[in-house]
């Protein structure tokens, strides 16, 4: 009797007892083989580029008494509003891609976040639902840089990009990032420190870009602006 072979892989159907074949029988004829569930969904990237070792477990908090009960024949389990908004502060730097359709495949979506937005430590891209995915980044700078993007389209697919907050419900938008042009400002007020008052003062700051920073405004850019004005 041959040596047992390997365990099926997952999705992939059971493989046919080894008992040989009857002399008069065509191979041929045998039931072609079923489709995996992996082949259905289409193919994916081997991995992630993060892999789970170097991102952050999602930290414990010590619960207060809760209750159970149940709720129109359904369990119900009630935590405390302090334990919601303690295990809510991880979430803080969550970040929401909100696709018009379908979401794209999340490794692929885990490459482009971790290899071309320029951040600092390594994020944690995964699927929410079939429309969001969840970005968990690692500190507020890398927050700020990724929120203020410029650029979000991927794979000719656009979306937006939503900060996530306790009050987020799947069909409602949380908070979301817009770029403000203040023209004709004084030269003082183009500090950084007064700038953030500014921004401050009208919601909560981000950041500046780059050119206003070193104050290197392009003039063609006023110039079009003033002509669309007109």
């Amino acid at each position: 009797m041959p040596p047992p072979g390997p365990p099926p892989l997952v999705g992939a159907p059971s493989p046919a007892p080894a008992f040989p074949l009857p002399a008069d029988a065509n191979p041929s004829s045998s039931s072609p083989p079923l489709t995996s569930y992996a082949a259905v969904l289409g193919s994916q990237p081997s991995s992630p580029f993060c892999p789970l070792a170097s991102l952050p477990n999602i930290p414990p908090i010590s619960l207060s008494p809760f209750t159970t009960s149940s709720l129109e024949g359904l369990p119900h389990i009630a935590f405390s509003p302090g334990d919601f908004q303690t295990a809510a502060a991880f979430n803080q730097l969550t970040l929401l891609a909100k696709f018009p359709t379908h979401a794209p495949f999340v490794h692929a979506f885990d490459v482009h976040v971790n290899t071309t937005w320029g951040l600092a430590q390594p994020t944690t891209v995964g699927s929410l639902d079939p429309r969001h995915i969840a970005i968990q980044l690692q500190s507020l700078e890398d927050l700020s840089h990724a929120w203020s993007r410029v650029s979000r389209v991927f794979h000719g697919k656009s979306f937006l990009l939503l900060r996530w907050s306790p009050a987020f419900k799947r069909h409602d938008s949380p908070l979301a990032a817009i770029w403000m042009r203040l023209p004709g400002l004084t030269l003082p007020l183009h500090n950084p420190s007064l700038l953030k008052a500014i921004g401050d003062s009208l919601g909560r700051f981000l950041r500046a870009d780059d050119a206003t920073l070193k104050f290197k405004i392009l003039q063609d850019k006023i110039a079009q602006n003033s002509e669309n004005k007109k």
